[in-house]
């Protein structure tokens, strides 16, 4: 186990619980670039594809489980971290809901911040982890 992957990935999961959370609370279905999908919050949070202001669990289960098996594993744990990172930067750019153009509230706005920080939190790991090897 690599503490700093595993804590950076711990916090990343803690973020996709909450913005599952404020998802399923305000009815924010995913919808990248603006583009509808024809399911609900919850059924895009369970079927692993996030929702308006959620990251999919199965990337909070992936970086976790890179965290986990980091120091014998290479740098592989470090590049599966950092990629995980930098899409889910990307995708919560171009979620609406980050941009205030569906359901306004704090918890929205505090939503998109967390995801932020916690994707950039999981790629600063992975590639201290990257240049350690």
């Amino acid at each position: 186990m690599h503490r700093s992957l595993t804590a950076a990935a711990t916090a990343y999961a803690a973020a996709t619980a909450y913005g599952s959370w404020v998802s399923i609370r305000h009815s924010l279905p995913g919808e990248p670039f603006g583009l509808n999908v024809p399911i609900s919050a919850r059924t895009g949070l369970a079927a692993g594809i996030g929702g308006g202001t959620a990251i999919p669990w199965v990337m909070a289960a992936g970086a976790v489980v890179a965290g986990l098996i980091a120091p014998g594993g290479g740098p592989i744990p470090g590049q599966v971290c950092a990629g995980i990172g930098m899409t889910s930067i990307f995708g919560t750019l171009v979620e609406p809901a980050t941009w205030g153009r569906r359901v306004r509230g704090a918890d929205v706005v505090a939503t998109a911040a967390i995801n932020l920080a916690a994707s950039v939190g999981l790629v600063a790991a992975g590639y201290r982890l990257i240049k350690k090897r």
